[in-house]
């Protein structure tokens, strides 16, 4: 079994997105990943043992997941590069 997986960085820098399928499963994973943990430099005893928890048992650090099937995916492609269509529209016009 491969896992694919792209990431996708906000724009401010402190959020990721992460696009993830195995081969052989029919839906796609979104994960919502936190990077700068609100512009702070630290983290509370509580944060660190939380995101600690989660990596043992989870094996990742996610904020949240959003799981689609193909077509939900399809949905959502077509809704982002309308989107985008439409964004350039309004800045030439």
């Amino acid at each position: 079994m491969k896992i694919w997986k792209k990431f996708y960085e906000c724009e401010c820098g402190e959020e990721l997105i992460m696009l993830s399928r195995e081969t052989d499963d029919c839906y796609i994973y979104l994960a919502f990943f936190q990077q700068n943990f609100g512009g702070r430099y630290f983290l509370t005893l509580r944060e660190r043992i939380r995101y600690m928890w989660q990596i043992l048992t989870k094996g990742t650090v996610w904020n949240d997941m959003v799981i689609i099937d193909r077509e939900e995916a399809k949905k959502l492609a077509e809704g982002l590069i309308e989107y985008s269509e439409n964004e350039k529209e309004s800045s030439n016009g």
